[in-house]
Parts: C-alpha cells; structure tokens; sequence
C-alpha cells in the first residue's frame, strides 16, 4: 500500500470493501440523488463516510469511491459503465 494510502482515515466502509486500484481503506458509499442537507450529511461528507454522485441515478453505477485515489468502483465488483475520469473499471476478483 502507498504511503498516501496509509494517512489516509479507514472508513467503516472501507475495511470490508478496500479499493481494489490503490489497497486504500479509506474509502467512501456513493450518495445519488439530491439529498437534503443536513449537518449529519456534512460531517459524512467532511470525515470521507460518503461522496456524492450526482442526480442522475442508473442501475450498474459504483457505489464506493477511494478517498485516497478516487477510483470508483461496485461493491460487488462487477464492471460498470465508466465514469469520467475512471475509465478501467473492470470486474474485481474477490
């Protein structure tokens, strides 16, 4: 694991699903939609718990992104259309 990757925070998300680019745990969920704001919404936002992805919402879109990288990627590693920016996101062998 990179030198970045380690001072990155762990995320809860993060220590069962790592990023299978850069071996980070710090990684967040995918919010999508237009969420209401929220102080709690914030803080998860500040602390690396969730990303936004925007309004437009698809069936095969990534649900986690790596803070420390900033691939996304599914948690059930399976290909998805790419995102721009991420254009190799092939299926992950669990």
């Amino acid at each position: 694991m990179s030198k970045v990757a380690d001072r990155e925070p762990v995320t809860k998300t993060g220590r069962e699903h790592p990023c299978p680019r850069c071996g980070s745990r710090a990684v967040a969920s995918i919010m999508y939609g237009m969420p209401m704001f929220s102080e709690d919404l914030q803080k998860s936002l500040d602390t690396g718990e969730l990303a936004l992805g925007g309004c437009v919402v698809w069936d095969d879109q990534p649900d986690l992104r790596c803070n420390t990288c900033d691939h996304s990627y599914r948690m059930d590693g399976l290909r998805t259309d790419a995102v721009e920016g991420d254009s190799d996101m092939d299926q992950v062998d669990a």
